[in-house]
């Protein structure tokens, strides 16, 4: 019996195991569908924002705004590029098969989505004054196997770097 109690509970223990153990992080969530590897996070508190709730209130004390998926398109509009470069702020922008580019310049989503070949992956865009930095961390291995923990313990891991 002792030993089953002790397999069940390493067995839990991995399962609820945290990728990311760094610092605290206060994360801003634009989108409806939020990772896995996010919502079970203990190192990470969230708020969920509309996009143009977001660009309206530019809420301050976060240390990044994670972009969903379902939020990427509206995401390359012109109006929200804008805010990008005006907020010293990093964004990651979740499984984004575009690249980076479409959040930099005035560039269409759809548009740019062929034209990557860097495959999915998740972008960090950080603006800082007159520059800005971008990451793409893929969320696939060299294998095609998906790593999205291992994806986004990079991403904190890169925002808690970042932090001022």
């Amino acid at each position: 019996m002792t030993k089953y109690l002790i397999l069940i509970l390493l067995i839990s223990a991995c399962q609820s195991a945290e990728t990311y153990e760094g610092s605290p992080l206060s994360i801003a969530i634009i989108g409806e569908e939020t990772p896995a590897s996010v919502e079970e996070n203990d190192a990470l508190s969230a708020e969920r924002y509309s996009l143009p709730q977001f660009e309206e209130e530019r809420p301050d004390g976060y240390d990044a705004g994670l972009i969903l998926a379902d939020q990427l398109s509206e995401a390359a509009d012109p109006v929200y590029v804008a805010m990008y470069e005006e907020t010293e702020f990093t964004y990651v922008f979740a499984e984004s098969e575009a690249g980076p580019l479409p959040f930099v310049v005035d560039a269409s989503y759809e548009t740019e989505k062929p034209k990557w070949h860097g495959g999915t992956g998740l972008i960090l865009l950080k603006h800082d004054g007159d520059s800005h930095s971008t990451l793409q961390v893929p969320l696939l291995d060299d294998n095609g196997e998906r790593r999205e923990e291992e994806a986004y313990e990079e991403i904190w891991e890169a925002v808690d770097e970042a932090r001022f």
